[in-house]
């Protein structure tokens, strides 16, 4: 009997916890807060290479209501040398408390100056349900003389690609 009652009491707070604390992080994404990295491994959404290799907080860049009940955020997390930030779409359904889905967007790193090309990348909003990410190589002279890095560029070439959400939280 005292073991039944110690079990419904250990479960009761285990569910009151992790409800806590989805609702939580919910209400930090909404507000564009800094996250814990453990808030975002507990949506267990965001591929275990970036979440588990990562250190320090979690970083909201923008949130958007989708529909009444589902919305996303742009998150970023650092690796663990502080050399790149990565950033990912996560969908969230407020109603029934969870994480929908997620998807890696791009990469913001240290860049290699010497190196003969380097990529950047960035990412925008340009609808309600559309993200679109842009990569750009870079290629520079082989003979760079300037310390204006832009005097050193050979020529550039520009990609992109969109991410569409959908009102079901789905990201393709």
């Amino acid at each position: 009997m005292t073991t039944r009652i110690l079990l419904s009491f250990l479960l009761f707070f285990n569910v009151g916890y992790s409800q806590t604390g989805i609702d939580m992080t919910i209400r930090l994404l909404k507000a564009s807060k800094t996250l814990s990295i453990e808030s975002i491994r507990a949506l267990n959404v965001v591929d275990t290479f970036y979440s588990y290799g990562s250190k320090g907080d979690v970083y909201c860049d923008t949130t958007v209501q989708l529909t009444k009940d589902i919305f996303y955020s742009i998150i970023s997390l650092s690796d663990n040398f502080g050399v790149c930030s990565y950033y990912f779409v996560v969908t969230i359904d407020e109603k029934n408390n969870k994480a929908i889905a997620s998807k890696y967007l791009d990469s913001a790193c240290d860049i290699d100056f010497s190196a003969d090309h380097y990529k950047l990348y960035d990412h925008k909003i340009i609808s309600k349900d559309s993200i679109q990410v842009q990569q750009t190589i870079i290629y520079q002279k082989k003979n760079r003389v300037s310390n204006d890095e832009e005097e050193n560029i050979e020529r550039k070439e520009t990609t992109d690609h969109f991410v569409i959400i959908r009102s079901t939280g789905e990201i393709l």
